[in-house]
Parts: C-alpha cells; sequence; structure tokens
C-alpha cells in the first residue's frame, strides 16, 4: 500500500481461503456409453459424491473425455447435475447443457471434450455430481473407442 510519494510502502497480508481443501476423483475406464435420446440421460459410472467442509466453500468440477457423433448437422450436449437432499440443480440450458458440439458431416466429430463448472452449493451436506449428456438427430458416444474419462470434484475454501 503507498503512503504517498517518497514513503516507504507499507505491505498488508494476504487475503484468506482459495485453498484446496478436498479433492475427488473418478476415473471411468468401462468403455461407451451411446444414446439417441433427444433428452438427457445419466452417463453411468460418472456420478460421484462430495461433503463440504463449510457452507461457503466452492466446488470446481472438470470433466475429461472423448465424444463421437454419427450425423450430419447431429450434435451432442454435455452438463453437470448437482443434488443436495431431495433438491436437483441441473447446470446449463435445457437443449445446449454447458457443452455442446455438431458434427458437419456424417462421422465428422471425433474428439476429446472437457466440460468445467465452478459451483457455490452453499451447504455441508453430501452432495451429488453427475454427468448428463443428450443427442439431437443421430447417436452420440460418451467414453469414444471405450477411452477412459476422468471427473475431478475440488472444494475451494472462501
Amino acid at each position: 500500500t503507498s503512503a504517498g510519494a517518497g514513503a516507504v510502502p507499507s505491505f498488508q497480508a494476504a487475503p484468506g481461503g482459495g485453498k484446496v481443501l478436498q479433492v475427488v476423483n473418478l476415473y471411468n475406464g468401462s468403455g461407451n456409453i451411446t444414446t439417441s435420446n433427444n433428452g438427457f440421460v445419466d452417463v453411468s459410472g460418472m456420478t460421484f459424491n462430495i461433503t463440504p467442509a463449510a457452507t461457503s466453500s466452492k466446488i470446481y468440477l472438470q470433466l475429461l473425455t472423448n465424444m463421437y457423433q454419427t450425423t450430419n448437422n447431429a450434435y451432442f450436449s454435455l452438463r453437470w447435475v448437482r443434488t443436495i437432499g431431495s433438491t436437483v440443480t441441473n447446470f446449463g440450458d435445457g437443449t445446449y447443457g454447458l457443452v455442446s458440439a455438431r458434427a458437419f458431416g456424417n462421422h465428422d466429430f471425433w474428439g476429446g471434450v472437457s466440460m468445467q463448472l465452478l459451483d457455490s452449493p452453499n451447504t455441508t451436506s453430501l452432495i451429488t455430481y453427475k454427468v448428463q449428456f443428450r443427442e439431437d438427430g443421430g447417436t452420440a458416444t460418451f467414453g469414444l473407442n471405450g477411452m477412459p474419462s476422468n471427473m475431478v470434484a475440488m472444494e475451494i475454501g472462501a
């Protein structure tokens, strides 16, 4: 902090918070999950739980996977779903979720996909997070060619 021209600056303590309090990791190498459903469906094996230490904590979520889209001009979408007790929250647009990609030709989209979210659940109760995906106009595959998918949740202290 400056005390003015010619004065010796003073230093303040860094603010608290921002520390990683816990990490939950899910590695799913079980293979392909395919849908041609135009509504969101659960991705089998891509669900985990975390219990925050404080109501002020934030939860950072990350998904890494591989996707495949079969049909020209069709798209897939992914989203996170949070459940606390009987309260369910879907993150993202009702059609496009948080991540969406369209194929511009038949069998045109093959590749890695990432989805992140910083959630502020305001609870110390058990939270369940899961991944859902949907398809519009063709068939989409989550976990292309049996490649593994990875989900991570990090509790960040406020």
